[in-house]
């Protein structure tokens, strides 16, 4: 599967971790949406679909159809509201979950929402 760093590869072994893993679809789509800022595109690093979620995985935020987002810590910490509203209009417009993997996460097993 095509990657663009280090941190997506290593997303991707996180996500093989997991029982019930179904697919994984690298930049699966890109949104249009607009807010209080203007009107964006995105498109997510990830779309995992799982056949079950475990309790551990759905502890960290998972669900079945779950939008992933890898950044790295410095960058998710140079702008964590713009990632906001990417994820706050991929949950709003489309209804998956959505949860941001940074090397912390990758790391400890602990994803953020």
């Amino acid at each position: 599967m095509p990657v663009e760093s280090d941190l997506e590869a290593h997303a991707i072994a996180f996500f093989s971790r997991h029982a019930g893993l179904v697919a994984i679809h690298s930049q699966p789509f890109t949104l249009r949406y607009a807010d209080d800022q203007g009107i964006h595109r995105y498109t997510p690093d990830f779309l995992v679909v799982y056949d079950r979620v475990t309790r551990a995985i759905v502890r960290l935020g998972f669900r079945r159809w779950t939008v992933v987002e890898i950044k790295s810590k410095s960058m998710l910490d140079r702008d964590p509201d713009a990632v906001s509203r990417r994820l706050a209009a991929v949950r709003r417009l489309l209804g998956f979950a959505t949860v941001v993997l940074t090397e912390c996460q990758l790391r400890t097993g602990r994803a953020r929402p």
